[in-house]
């Protein structure tokens, strides 16, 4: 998976063979261990300034989805650049770019069977899959906030007075805790 997200690509959802096999090593294994984890998360981070919606990701982004999925990967989209909310925005203005300028951005790479009815079918579905609020504050508010880069999560925890815990206040026996879980104590005698 090669969407240069930095931090935000902890936001995405996505499976180990959607992982680049290009990653060095240490960070193919630290997305495995994040990956094991997500079921146990829960995004708390509510975005209240329009930078920090022009950062989202569009694709697998559990925030933007059509018919309660995230949004695929539409690979022609990921390899001209075009990944975040902001991609297909204004820079200066609010709005929307119109659907002739994404399709600049798309047929760059010389990609002769990227139509203009694709380009409009496939921006229709991901426009009509960002939030409503987030559409109207893209649409009407300037967007010289400063945005918030760090996602932030809460993780459920097996103690049964805490529900859940702000992930940066999670000590390694929590993490251990989820590790442990879900495997089997192997005993060799049954063997």
């Amino acid at each position: 998976m090669h969407l240069n997200l930095g931090k935000l690509s902890l936001v995405l959802d996505f499976s180990t063979r959607q992982i680049d096999r290009n990653v060095p090593m240490f960070h193919k294994e630290l997305l495995l261990a994040w990956q094991k984890h997500t079921l146990l998360l829960t995004r708390t981070h509510i975005l209240d300034n329009v930078q920090s919606i022009l950062n989202e990701p569009l694709f697998q982004n559990e925030l933007i989805n059509a018919n309660d999925q995230p949004l695929a990967v539409i690979p022609d989209w990921v390899t001209v650049g075009v990944t975040q909310v902001k991609d297909i925005c204004y820079e200066a203005v609010p709005g929307y770019l119109p659907t002739n300028a994404v399709h600049e951005l798309l047929i760059e790479q010389e990609n002769d069977d990227h139509t203009l009815e694709r380009t409009e079918r496939e921006l229709t579905k991901i426009r009509s899959s960002i939030p409503q609020e987030w559409s109207s504050k893209i649409q009407s508010q300037p967007t010289n906030q400063s945005p918030n880069l760090q996602p932030r999560f809460e993780v459920n925890t097996t103690d049964s007075n805490n529900a859940s815990l702000d992930i940066l206040n999670g000590r390694t026996r929590t993490f251990y805790g989820h590790h442990l879980a879900g495997r089997q104590t192997v005993i060799a005698a049954l063997d």
